[in-house]
């Protein structure tokens, strides 16, 4: 029962939508711009009254009634190995084991913009107005992400019909990231927090490594980590971590 409770608090947790509180919140919202907060890793999206999917191969759209219960979708087959999808201002950034494509959802529908391609590797993303960030990584467990790279890539998104591709920095095996406080967060044997003020080369400023954690989801005052074995939510400011609270699998 209490490890039901854990997935079903990180399920909650990992797209749920912030109110602006600084406390967890376990209940469904939408945030004030209407765009559903959830990490990097996600497989979906709210923005507005739309239900944005990715599965292997499509993204669905679905339109939310007032009950929030979604109608039939709308479909496109859009590649192989969709993993992630990532909402930022009208725009949606969908990582693939090939690449990063771009969608335009701020009229109502979606529209492909541009596609960046890589060599095969898992791949999430997170973006801001001018820079997309994507992490890049080998998983033997995955056949075709054995042979890939690990690495942080950061792209020029200014304009997103022609994205160009600023640097690449050599990471070890990483897995979500998230942008908070004007830095970027990577999940990467621990985390690594960057300063991308200089985004052809990002600096490492801090590693924190006795937390082995999957994802971030940055809030509006606090960092959410997803372990393994926990939830764990943080403070951070002058480039210090405090814990606030950790919801264990073994409760």
């Amino acid at each position: 029962m209490k490890k039901q409770l854990y997935y079903f608090c990180i399920a909650i947790l990992l797209f749920s939508c912030e109110k602006g509180s600084d406390d967890i919140n376990l209940n469904s919202s939408i945030g004030s711009e209407g765009v559903g907060v959830g990490g990097s890793l996600a497989r979906f999206a709210i923005v507005g009254n739309s239900l944005f999917t990715v599965d292997h191969q499509s993204l669905n759209q679905f339109t939310l009634d007032a009950n929030g219960i979604p109608n039939s979708p709308l479909s496109r087959v859009i590649g192989d190995g969709i993993e992630t999808i990532f909402p930022f201002k009208g725009y949606l950034y969908i990582g693939t084991m090939t690449g990063m494509h771009i969608y335009d959802i701020s009229n109502g529908g979606f529209s492909h913009l541009s596609i960046t391609t890589h060599i095969t590797s898992c791949d999430p993303v997170v973006a801001n107005d001018s820079l997309a960030f994507l992490t890049l990584r080998s998983n033997p467990a995955l056949g075709r992400c054995m042979r890939g790279a690990n690495e942080l890539q950061v792209y020029d998104v200014t304009d997103p019909i022609n994205t160009k591709f600023i640097s690449r920095t050599i990471m070890q095996s990483p897995l979500g990231l998230g942008l908070f406080q004007n830095k970027l967060f990577v999940c990467d044997k621990g985390i690594k927090v960057f300063d991308y003020s200089n985004p052809a080369q990002p600096s490492l400023i801090q590693h924190l490594n006795t937390l082995e954690v999957m994802d971030v989801i940055p809030l509006q005052n606090h960092l959410l980590f997803l372990a393994p074995d926990a939830l764990y939510q943080y403070a951070y400011s002058n480039n210090n971590f405090q814990l606030i609270s950790k919801l264990s699998k073994d409760l």
